[in-house]
């Protein structure tokens, strides 16, 4: 009697669970995607209501990156952060919750492990911020780079410049690859020094 009911009572949780997941992964999704896409609606607007004049090489690069790859960080950067958070606090207070009702021990445990993610999150955005902001200008200026060439093309068979092209390009390439390199080292890393200190 009890063994089943404690089961049932348990599979209807993780039922519930996962359908609420599932349902708020959804609507998260549609309003980030959603907003991404109002953001590069507006870009193309203004795009096609420019001048020949107005829009320049360098304006048609800057565009290029963004579309390629800002926007797609931008989709990334509020589900990794304001959504990142949101989520985190909701397990935080679930998790004091729990340990609340199942003694002082149980919270304790339960208050080291929300400080601990709080170490481990202010730990990772302070790499962030000093190498991941980094390697996303630095691959952006690679794209406006290339961008750019392509649309002087001509002009770079004309004045036989091909070589200067490229020693620019590469020069753009060796700084991405510095700070992308760091980046995803001290990532990486750091995941790997979690799991020292779990197991």
């Amino acid at each position: 009697g009890y063994l089943y009911v404690l089961v049932g009572s348990v599979l209807i949780g993780v039922a519930i669970y996962l359908a609420v997941s599932f349902f708020a992964l959804m609507i998260e999704r549609k309003m980030v995607i959603g907003f991404v896409n109002t953001l590069r609606k507006s870009w193309y607007t203004i795009m096609f209501s420019s001048s020949e004049q107005v829009l320049t090489n360098e304006r048609k690069a800057d565009f290029i990156a963004k579309a390629t790859y800002h926007f797609p960080l931008i989709s990334l950067g509020i589900d990794n952060s304001a959504l990142g958070i949101i989520r985190w606090s909701l397990s935080a207070c679930v998790l004091l919750a729990v340990g609340g009702v199942g003694g002082s021990g149980i919270f304790m445990m339960s208050l080291g492990l929300v400080v601990v993610s709080v170490i481990v999150g202010l730990i990772a955005y302070f790499i962030a911020n000093h190498y991941v902001t980094r390697e996303v200008a630095s691959y952006s200026q690679v794209i406006k780079n290339v961008s750019n060439n392509l649309s002087e093309f001509p002009l770079f068979k004309t004045f036989r410049r091909e070589f200067d092209a490229m020693k620019e390009l590469d020069a753009r390439v060796d700084t991405d690859t510095y700070f992308r390199i760091r980046r995803d080292l001290w990532l990486r890393y750091f995941n790997k020094v979690i799991y020292a200190f779990v197991f």
